[in-house]
């Protein structure tokens, strides 16, 4: 790592790999100097290498967090340097990995980190459709989960602010009233109706009656 921040790339790889093979067994500590070793390659302007580096990554070690942060990285990266056919093609090749760990691996936080890139990933890109159909996918994959609460509240406001579809909007917050009457944003859903029943009267919201605080 000194030798990375004196801008000495070619010794740190060096040290990076020396302790690659000396303790494998360490597999958090190889798999940080895999990563080290690509961004050294990315500081020497060697885009190429580096992404043999990041792929690597991404084959043997698909679970873990680098992996799947990475493959959402290489397709930034394209993008950034506008070069538009690789982005695109990254992106679906990062979809894809996602997709299949949240198959292969539902009910652990490793389905809840790829259904969360896949949104960021729609998001980015302005396919909202997309992104409001993966959001239904994780409601119906756990009804019962707060994800699938925040994802309800969460097409509620995409209708409201991004869709200007706010009488749709309108349908959803109450769903999620309805459904999660205990949930920390009811009153953030209450007020958004009430704001939108104000322009459209013929919905015929009823504000809930606030308690007054006791004396």
């Amino acid at each position: 790592n000194i030798y990375f921040l004196k801008k000495k790339y070619p010794q740190a790889r060096k040290e990076f790999k020396n302790l690659q093979d000396k303790y494998p067994e360490q597999i958090n500590m190889c798999l940080q100097a895999q990563i080290s070793i690509g961004r050294t390659y990315e500081m020497e302007k060697k885009w190429d290498k580096a992404l043999v580096c990041y792929q690597r990554i991404i084959t043997d070690y698909p679970v873990s967090y680098p992996a799947v942060q990475l493959l959402r990285y290489i397709a930034d990266y394209y993008d950034a340097y506008k070069q538009d056919n690789k982005a695109q093609e990254a992106y679906a090749q990062a979809i894809n990995h996602y997709e299949r760990l949240i198959k292969d691996y539902a009910g652990t936080q490793v389905e809840a980190t790829a259904w969360e890139f896949i949104l960021d990933i729609y998001k980015k890109q302005k396919q909202y459709d997309k992104t409001l159909e993966t959001w239904q996918r994780m409601i119906d994959a756990h009804p019962e989960s707060k994800r699938a609460a925040v994802a309800l509240y969460e097409i509620a406001v995409m209708y409201q602010d991004v869709l200007k579809k706010p009488e749709v909007a309108f349908g959803y917050y109450k769903s999620f009233v309805a459904k999660y009457p205990e949930h920390k944003l009811v009153q953030s859903a209450n007020t958004k109706m009430e704001s939108i029943a104000m322009s459209f009267p013929e919905l015929g919201f009823k504000p809930p009656i606030r308690k007054k605080p006791m004396e």
